[in-house]
């Protein structure tokens, strides 16, 4: 659940990059760009999408000073899409329905990825060069434009 919440916030400080960019999807804001959380992970961002690196990639949406990120896609190695019921020949990107569809061809609930696949909103602040993304708990994590 660590795991699923990271993974969340991570993906709020791509919809918070998304959504400050206004029009041309390449034009400069202040969020666009590479970001690194104290944890070491990766998220880039760029007009309304985001991509953490290698787990999860998505759109984002922000309204006031919250962010929504909603996962579209998530990373797989190979034996992480067989665990799932995929046949991958290689890791890469699956779609969240194509996850959910296997996992379900396994004979599991659907409902228990969906859960997980949610969209995460948070509330945000950028200070210079630091983005501090605060789950519905109350638990920040500071990331930092690289």
């Amino acid at each position: 659940m660590k795991n699923a919440k990271f993974l969340l916030a991570a993906l709020a400080i791509a919809l918070v990059f998304g959504m400050t960019s206004c029009g041309n999807k390449d034009e400069a804001t202040p969020l666009n760009g590479t970001w690194k959380a104290d944890s070491g992970q990766t998220i880039k961002f760029s007009g309304k999408n985001f991509e953490m690196v290698e787990y999860a990639k998505g759109t984002l949406t922000i309204s006031g000073d919250k962010i929504t990120l909603t996962p579209t896609h998530f990373w797989l190695d190979k034996e992480d899409a067989e665990g799932f019921g995929l046949t991958p020949t290689n890791k890469g990107w699956y779609t969240t329905k194509e996850i959910i569809d296997a996992y379900v061809k396994l004979g599991e609930s659907a409902e228990d990825l969906e859960e997980e696949f949610a969209p995460g909103t948070f509330t945000y602040v950028i200070d210079g060069n630091t983005l501090t993304l605060t789950d519905e708990d109350g638990h920040p994590q500071t990331w930092t434009k690289q």
